[in-house]
């Protein structure tokens, strides 16, 4: 793993970035941050997606085709996100974002 900072990590979290996952089903879905953040309390309540198939790869998120990438994979049913972060200078970090109250905790 190499660093990327934490306020790098946070704006790619918050900048309202269009997501894009794959459900149980394999199938990718598209939402924005504040819909994946509602997922997440669907998720935690019983009522949402359940955890993605381990062998379904993490999906490249992108904002505006700019090369900040952001890597969530399907363990969404976790109490953590594992994602990765490769930045405008091409540094890679790797990260568990923690689930609290089904919103996704910002570093």
């Amino acid at each position: 793993m190499t660093a990327s900072s934490p306020a790098t990590r946070a704006r790619a979290l918050s900048a309202g970035i269009a997501v894009a996952f794959h459900d149980i089903d394999g199938e990718e879905r598209h939402a924005s941050e504040e819909s994946l953040r509602a997922g997440l309390a669907a998720i935690e309540s019983g009522s949402g997606y359940r955890e993605a198939d381990p062998a379904i790869p993490p999906v490249i998120l992108s904002r505006d085709g700019q090369a900040t990438k952001l890597a969530i994979r399907g363990e969404i049913a976790a109490p953590t996100l594992d994602c990765r972060l490769v930045d405008e200078a091409g540094l890679e970090t790797a990260w568990a974002a923690p689930v609290v109250d089904g919103q996704l905790a910002l570093p």
